[in-house]
């Protein structure tokens, strides 16, 4: 029988068995504490208490003689392997592409479009990201610039389910918030393309209908029924900023709901990570760097250290540089060490040449082997879908 008790972080032992973190009801994030190396982790992210199991925690010294695979995790692992929720999820990602465009081609024309199907779309992205979030998550780094409106629709519903997991959002809500973020910019289709594309500086006129479309895009979805409050906040309120300087209602810091919150975040990170006709993506990292940078005036402060935590310091599909000259793709994170992914090497700048790949868990290896910084997969001609999947 479970005898649950509620501690401080800093008195979490080795052998004592979390249920819960941050008194979270619903966290998946329990087990054994292997050693004072996750207490310390867990206390510099911001885990302030936790909640432990008595009966099935054990002593120290019962700790050293259970078997490593029973001690040597806090967390529970995914459901599913990457390499098995990315061949589910690939097709997913394609097909949603292709539901959203035709979306946004019936708008266009004034038809009717069919929720339904972007509504079951939504649940599979839940589902994988509670599966294996890595899947999804690297699929948000495979990009067509041709395709930008599309993939920037999906990738934001991607990223608004993988938010909503850290939030641990009931489903309903976190349900509404996915298929709103696929349809945040559906206005955009009633924004002439000459003017939505144009790689020079917009004029005052041509800015202003391009401030237009969170409004015309709640306004078709409304048209058509079905779609909820939370789902229409997330069209309506993408673009409102905590200064107030946002549009298209000037909304300013409580004025500006969760999952408004929540869709300017993870809109501003994938539009500036993405190469757009007037603009060059920045890395994830970089990327991550901006919004914390734009935190407080623009985005919310607390939203935006949740996403970082979501998605990790060095976020799945980028490429970073490792000791001795080499590079590799993220491939997963690891939610107790988040600067030691699990890394696949794929690259050696010493000899500006492709390496046979290898996978390596940086915070299981006894090499030494660390992160030196994140670089640009486009500055070695990287694609990141041929190494992984």
């Amino acid at each position: 029988m479970a005898m649950i008790k509620q501690i401080p972080t800093s008195e979490l032992k080795p052998g004592m068995y979390v249920v819960r973190l941050n008194l979270n009801e619903k966290s998946s994030q329990e087990g054994i504490v292997p050693d004072i190396s996750v207490v310390e982790t867990l206390i510099s992210q911001g885990i302030t208490h936790v909640s432990i199991d008595t009966e099935q925690s054990i002593n120290a010294s019962e700790s050293n003689d259970k078997p490593a695979e029973e001690t040597s995790r806090l967390l529970k692992q995914p459901t599913t392997s990457m390499e098995e929720e990315f061949s589910q999820a690939k097709g997913k990602h394609q097909e949603a592409q292709g539901l959203v465009q035709q979306a946004m081609t019936l708008a266009a024309s004034g038809k009717h479009i069919d929720i339904a199907e972007l509504s079951s779309m939504s649940d599979f992205f839940i589902g994988s990201v509670y599966r294996n979030q890595n899947a999804l998550a690297c699929l948000c780094r495979i990009r067509d610039q041709d395709a930008y409106l599309m993939e920037h629709s999906v990738n934001v519903s991607i990223l608004m389910a993988i938010l909503g997991k850290e939030l641990q959002l009931p489903e309903k809500k976190l349900h509404e918030c996915v298929l709103g973020a696929l349809f945040h910019d559906i206005g955009k289709i009633l924004v002439p393309s000459g003017i939505l594309n144009k790689p020079g500086k917009l004029t005052d006129d041509e800015f202003n209908t391009i401030k237009s479309h969170p409004t015309r895009g709640k306004e078709i979805l409304e048209q058509h029924g079905g779609i909820s409050e939370v789902a229409l906040n997330v069209v309506y309120q993408h673009h409102e900023r905590m200064d107030g300087r946002g549009y298209p209602l000037k909304l300013n810091g409580s004025e500006i709901s969760l999952e408004g919150c929540m869709a300017s975040t993870v809109d501003v990170y994938d539009a500036i990570t993405a190469d757009r006709c007037y603009h060059k993506g920045m890395s994830p990292s970089a990327g991550l760097k901006k919004l914390l940078e734009w935190s407080g005036d623009h985005l919310n402060v607390e939203m935006v250290h949740h996403f970082i935590k979501a998605i990790g310091v060095y976020p799945t599909g980028s490429v970073v540089e490792l000791d001795r000259g080499r590079l590799g793709i993220v491939l997963e994170q690891n939610i107790l060490s988040p600067s030691k992914p699990i890394v696949r090497i794929i690259y050696s700048m010493n000899n500006n040449c492709y390496i046979t790949p290898e996978e390596i868990d940086l915070s299981h290896q006894s090499g030494n082997i660390s992160i030196v910084r994140p670089v640009s997969a486009k500055q070695y001609g990287i694609k990141v879908e041929d190494f992984v999947g």
